[in-house]
């Protein structure tokens, strides 16, 4: 439900601090150790909007990275890891990592994405 209400307009979050802020805050709900939680939260509307922010955030590294932060906390439940196929996450995350190397974005970047 955070993560649906993530207003992606910097407008609207205020400044680039509270943008960060958020994306800690979402991270820290990723790596909640509660799988039943994590899987009831992470239904195909959320993690559409995760495919979103991924496709928002390409061109803001630090904010994109914290995105690829939670994919890859998110993927290590199994069931959470084939929702992320099914909705075709997997394909928008190479597609990334092809445009980021056309565009020689941050290495660390790269290397979290596979």
């Amino acid at each position: 439900m955070l993560l649906q209400n993530f207003y992606t307009n910097k407008e609207e979050i205020g400044d680039q601090g509270s943008l960060q802020k958020i994306g800690n805050l979402l991270i820290s709900f990723a790596e909640c150790e509660d799988s039943n939680i994590l899987q009831r939260e992470c239904d195909d509307k959320t993690l559409l909007v995760l495919q979103l922010y991924i496709k928002k955030f390409t061109k803001e590294p630090e904010m994109f990275e914290k995105i690829i932060r939670i994919i890859e906390i998110l993927a290590q439940n199994p069931i959470i890891l084939e929702r992320l196929e099914r909705n075709g996450l997997v394909s928008v995350i190479l597609d990334r990592i092809s445009e980021m190397r056309d565009q020689n974005m941050n290495e660390n970047i790269l290397k979290n994405l596979f």
